[in-house]
């Protein structure tokens, strides 16, 4: 099995979905993060997409760099959008993990764009992923509009998530602290919310032991955009079937956040 993560920089697919990403690594599917980066301010690119390569590595994925030297900023783009599909159509992905389409970092939006539209111009192609997800970014950007409908525990991949995301800041000890600690909040916070009874602590931990489990659950919260298509299931419920969970309580149903009530 194959999954693949799309960000716009360096650090966002890492950051966003790394547990989850780790954790498929470990039972043996083949993990793709792709960075799409203008470069044209980077002083020193070559050092930064080695840098970048090297954090994925600890996760166990490949890193496929995508950087385009013309730009200040990035925009969704042809250009873009046809390589992007080539790597989607070479890849083949499974699974897919993209950035969330509302969110208040331009480049982010810009990039769910693209990937959407590299996405539809692979499907005419033939290759199309059974179920897509988005992931969450910064508390500012996406995360203040996030409400997950899925829930992966990420518990025991700290040491690793860590390592990686202050790789990515070798060069700035103080910006990679700044970049762990606002992760580990995140994980901490999904963990909260979707760990929430003996019975669900128990499932992921075995036998309900205060004195075993973990003080913090972390979890790592994801949105559905493409249900699997035909009659297939979930892969990735299948796959981490004893760290999935479902979003929502007995208060509301999973998707109820995307539903408009009226009065």
């Amino acid at each position: 099995m194959k999954a693949m993560a799309i960000g716009i920089h360096t650090d966002d697919t890492d950051a966003s979905v790394g547990g989850t990403c780790t954790l498929l690594a470990q039972r043996g599917w083949d993990v793709t993060f792709v960075q799409l980066r203008p470069n044209i301010f980077d002083p020193d690119p070559e050092a930064n997409n080695a840098r970048s390569i090297a954090a994925s590595q600890i996760l166990g994925a490949k890193k496929i760099i995508l950087d385009d030297p013309r730009r200040i900023s990035f925009r969704n783009n042809d250009e873009t959008i046809l390589a992007l599909r080539d790597v989607i159509c070479d890849e083949k992905p499974d699974v897919m993990f993209v950035m969330h389409p509302k969110d208040n970092h331009i480049a982010h939006v810009e990039c769910a764009k693209a990937t959407r539209n590299a996405i539809v111009a692979a499907s005419v192609k033939g290759v199309s992923p059974n179920e897509i997800y988005s992931y969450e970014t910064g508390p500012l950007q996406s995360a203040c509009y996030f409400v997950p409908d899925v829930y992966i525990c990420i518990n025991g991949m700290e040491d690793k998530l860590e390592k990686c995301l202050r790789t990515f800041f070798s060069n700035k000890p103080e910006a990679g602290e700044h970049l762990w600690v606002e992760t580990e909040l995140r994980y901490a916070l999904r963990g909260h919310e979707g760990c929430r009874s003996k019975d669900e602590l128990s499932s992921l931990y075995g036998e309900y032991d205060p004195q075993t489990l973990p003080k913090k659950p972390y979890c790592e919260g994801l949105m559905m955009i493409k249900l699997p298509h035909g009659n297939n299931d979930f892969l990735l419920r299948e796959a981490l079937k004893d760290r999935f969970s479902w979003g929502g309580t007995s208060m509301y149903f999973t998707v109820g956040a995307r539903v408009g009530w009226n009065d």
